[in-house]
């Protein structure tokens, strides 16, 4: 039994998923805990990580939501912006850090470059969540690795998660060398960790392409810091939940 460490639930009648589009019909339906479960069950995992599709604080309770009919999502990363004005984020904030299930935030590569770049309030807020144990997910692209480096110079204690390898260009015939340096100097600090996740997406299920991906990350980190995460919904635009667990 392992936990899959990156899925998705979403009812679109919510409201906030705004980068769902109606074009897209593969996505542009309900995902819910019943959906998923059956595959849990085939390929063995024994739970999994539920992480926001919307940068919403509704979102995030709409997760937390799930677990009490669907013990088996064992933990939510939401959403909170870190640069809400004060009482709106104390309120929040103290609301979620309370909840045993709440395990991190999710920020994605603007909110981590605005952060590094500016500070402020935000990096102040930061240094609490490292305090309190709140895992930072990133969701970045390749140019943007630079930007979490920056952040971790500030507040090298933070717990922060790099989601799908930190999106290299898999379209290029050699390793990225500018993805290979920064994810090797991420590596160095203890408390990041990285998700093996989001591949067949961009990459589609070609274990030739990914495997020097997953190897450079192996060597880098070991396998007790990287994570299987499924990405699913979104991984079924290119393959079923048992062609991700195979790749």
């Amino acid at each position: 039994m392992y936990i899959d460490s990156h899925v998705h639930f979403w009812r679109l009648a919510r409201g906030d998923y705004g980068w769902i589009k109606p074009d897209n019909p593969i996505l542009y339906q309900d995902f819910t805990p019943e959906h998923l479960l059956p595959f849990l069950k085939e390929e063995s995992v024994g739970g999994c990580i539920a992480v926001q599709a919307a940068p919403t604080i509704a979102e995030t309770e709409f997760l937390l939501s799930l677990i009490i009919d669907h013990p088996w999502i064992l933990g939510v990363v939401g959403s909170l912006d870190p640069y809400l004005v004060e009482a709106e984020y104390i309120l929040h904030y103290e609301r979620l850090r309370v909840n045993r299930m709440f395990k991190g935030v999710r920020l994605n590569g603007d909110q981590l470059e605005r952060i590094a770049r500016y500070g402020g309030e935000a990096l102040l807020r930061l240094r609490r969540w490292a305090k309190d144990r709140v895992t930072v997910d990133l969701l970045v692209r390749e140019h943007q690795l630079e930007h979490a480096l920056t952040l971790l110079r500030f507040v090298p204690e933070l717990h922060i998660v790099v989601n799908h390898l930190g999106s290299p260009p898999y379209g290029e015939e050699r390793l990225s060398e500018q993805w290979a340096q920064h994810m090797s100097a991420l590596a160095r600090y203890p408390n990041v960790m990285v998700k093996i996740s989001g591949m067949i997406t961009p990459a589609g299920n070609r274990p030739q392409v990914l495997r020097p991906y997953v190897t450079h990350l192996l060597d880098a980190y070991g396998p007790g810091r990287l994570m299987y995460g499924s990405d699913w919904p979104v991984a079924k635009q290119k393959g079923s939940y048992a062609d991700v667990v195979r790749l």
